[in-house]
C-alpha cells in the first residue's frame, strides 16, 4: 500500500519543487501542506445459488420363507344316503323374435342427418424428473412348520329331484311399414292442425 502512496503522492506533485512556491515578481512565498489518503476500494459481489435436489432412496427388504411339511393320515367314513325334494319357482320366459334393435336402427338412420358435433383438442404437458437413486437390503428368514393333515374320506350320497316350470311368450318381428309421403300443405294450415 505504501508503494501505491508514494506512486499517487508523485503525480499529484509533478512540475514542482519542493513544497514551496514562490510567486513570479514578490517576494512572497507560499507552503503547501499535502496529504495522501489510503486508497479506497469499490467491489461488486455477484452470489450465484444452484439448488440440485435428487432422492436417495436406502430400501431394506426384510422377506419370511415359511416351508410347511405335510404329514398325511388316513381315515375314512361312510354316511346313510340323504334324498331331498325341491320345486323350483316357475320359470317365466318371454321369446321375443321382434327386433327392437333392428327397428330402432332404423329410425336412427331416418333421423341420422340432424347431428350436433364439437371437437376438443387435447392437453399436452410435460414432467422432467431426475432419477431416484435405490439401495436395497434383503434379509431372509426361514420358518419351517411341520403340519399333520388327516385324509379322511367321507362318503354322503344324496339326490336332489326338481321340477322347473316353464311358460313362454313369443312375439313376433317388427315390420318396416315403409316412409309415407304426405301432400304439401301450408305452414298456417300446418300449425293450424297441430292447435286443434
Amino acid at each position: 500500500m505504501d508503494a501505491a502512496s508514494t506512486a499517487f503522492s508523485k503525480i499529484l506533485h509533478r512540475g514542482s519543487k519542493g513544497d514551496e512556491k514562490e510567486s513570479p515578481g514578490n517576494n512572497e512565498t507560499a507552503s503547501v501542506d499535502r496529504t495522501t489518503a489510503e486508497a479506497v476500494e469499490h467491489e461488486t459481489v455477484h452470489k450465484k445459488h444452484l439448488q440440485r435436489e435428487q432422492q436417495v432412496i436406502d430400501r431394506e427388504r426384510h422377506q419370511d420363507h415359511h416351508k410347511t411339511v405335510v404329514q398325511p393320515l388316513k381315515e375314512r367314513d361312510v354316511m346313510p344316503e340323504e334324498h331331498r325334494y325341491e320345486q323350483a319357482d316357475v320359470q317365466r320366459r318371454n321369446m321375443n323374435h321382434n327386433n327392437e334393435k333392428d327397428a330402432k336402427i332404423m329410425l336412427e338412420r331416418k333421423q341420422a342427418q340432424f347431428k350436433n358435433t364439437s371437437e376438443e383438442a387435447g392437453t399436452r404437458s410435460k414432467t422432467v424428473q431426475e432419477p431416484t437413486l435405490t439401495s436395497e437390503h434383503v434379509h431372509h428368514h426361514l420358518h419351517e412348520t411341520i403340519q399333520p393333515v388327516i385324509e379322511r374320506e367321507t362318503v354322503m350320497p344324496s339326490v336332489t329331484h326338481k321340477t322347473i316350470p316353464i311358460k313362454e311368450m313369443h312375439q313376433d318381428p317388427t315390420l318396416d311399414e315403409g316412409i309415407t309421403i304426405n301432400a304439401p300443405m301450408s305452414r298456417e294450415e300446418f300449425e293450424g292442425r297441430l292447435r286443434k
